[in-house]
């Protein structure tokens, strides 16, 4: 590969840390990020200061010294900082992999993830997350979200220089760029209106939910509107009214990480709906059975299999009986 295409690859990254990509660079870097969850982990902790400096003094050098230069940072750092300080140098060789060719054949062939429609004057852009997988974007103004299994988020190739407004059917989190256009999501049933902020949005069928972890949120639904402060959620129950109560924080942060799937005081039949999502499965059960179940904690690693959910849930709902098989899991109400 010439080195004229390694420079341009590496630019496509700094240009990620700095804000500065163009529309079909963010489109290049998105497909990438969708690959796995562990490409979304490195383009949220390449934003970090120490990820930045470890780029910039590399490259400085040939590309193919860089890799050798990257060995004795990393060496040096196991012996002197953290777990976490070590992983931002294993994200920064994962840049520096990306930028000397790696990943840009994955980029070409994961095309298909993305549409695009034009209306009128403006293009809209649709991307689908399946049912056991995430994804992530970075949207024209540098806002990032990160998409939970089963979910789409359609938003213009361009904002305009009144609104920021995109759709979403599912979940996602959104850490929005701060500026003085209002950020709108739209929802089948809610509205949500910041300028600069994180927050996470679940909107399944039956259920709509804001959660706030930094900023302000205004969410809406009719005539109602609500303003949360972090921490706070708010739930457009089955009767159109907004209930505002303390979010489940570690809940939405796990999920962004990928690790785990995590829930807090949720209903039995609502947790199945999430597995089934989460790790793309088929539950079969009866509704009628689950009435009144147990409302629990819980966490479940997101590599477990049937078999080994089955064995977590067994012991938190001891009331009922949990089957796994290959692609199916059967609860049934103990006799």
């Amino acid at each position: 590969m010439e080195h004229r295409d390694q420079k341009e690859e590496q630019s496509l990254l700094r240009k990620y840390l700095f804000g500065t990509l163009s529309v079909p660079e963010m489109d290049a870097l998105n497909l990438w990020a969708n690959l796995s969850v562990a490409n979304q982990a490195v383009l949220t902790e390449l934003e970090t200061t120490r990820a930045k400096e470890v780029l910039d003094i590399l490259q400085e050098y040939p590309i193919e010294e860089q890799w050798v230069l990257f060995q004795g940072q990393l060496a040096a750092a196991s012996r002197t900082t953290t777990l976490r300080k070590r992983s931002i140098y294993w994200l920064a060789a994962a840049t520096i992999l990306l930028a000397s060719g790696l990943g840009v054949y994955w980029l070409a062939r994961e095309a298909n993830t993305k549409s695009v429609v034009q209306t009128d004057t403006v293009s809209y852009r649709t991307i689908a997350i399946p049912r056991g997988k995430q994804g992530f974007v970075q949207l024209p103004d540098s806002s990032r979200v990160w998409l939970n299994a089963a979910s789409t988020l359609r938003y213009p190739e361009h904002f305009s220089d009144s609104v920021r407004s995109v759709e979403l059917e599912g979940e996602a989190f959104f850490d929005v760029t701060k500026a003085r256009v209002p950020f709108t999501v739209k929802l089948k049933d809610m509205e949500v209106a910041v300028r600069g902020t994180r927050f996470n949005v679940k909107s399944y069928e039956g259920e709509s939910r804001t959660s706030l972890l930094e900023g302000s949120v205004e969410v809406s639904s009719g005539s109602q509107i609500r303003h949360l402060k972090p921490g706070e959620q708010a739930i457009l129950n089955p009767l159109g009214t907004f209930i505002v109560s303390e979010a489940d924080t570690s809940a939405i942060k796990s999920w962004i990480s990928g690790r785990e799937y995590s829930f807090q005081e949720i209903a039995l039949p609502d947790l199945l709906k999430d597995l089934e999502r989460v790790y793309d499965i088929e539950i079969d059960f009866n509704i009628s059975d689950l009435a009144g179940s147990e409302i629990i904690n819980g966490e479940i690693p997101k590599s477990a299999t049937i078999k080994q959910i089955s064995q977590i849930l067994g012991p938190l709902y001891p009331k009922f009986s949990f089957i796994p098989s290959e692609k199916k899991l059967i609860v049934k109400k103990k006799k």
